[in-house]
């Protein structure tokens, strides 16, 4: 229910279940940009720290220019 979120999906390793893949798609980057630095974001990234091992990792991916 964020601004300019369209949708997400979870991914579990096959051979390794505690290994996760969260992909959530945006507006823009901007949009999500806004949602990673609120505090909201923050205080969930707290907790889930908190319950998982190792280190989460953020990547941003695009869809090339052309092929909106």
């Amino acid at each position: 229910q964020q601004p300019g979120y369209v949708t997400g999906e979870t991914l579990i390793k096959g051979t390794d279940p505690i290994d996760v893949l969260v992909i959530s798609t945006w507006i823009s980057e901007d949009h999500w940009k806004a949602w990673i630095t609120s505090e909201e974001r923050i205080e969930l990234t707290d907790i889930m720290n908190s319950l998982i091992e190792g280190e989460t990792k953020i990547s941003i991916y695009k869809i090339p220019v052309g092929q909106e």
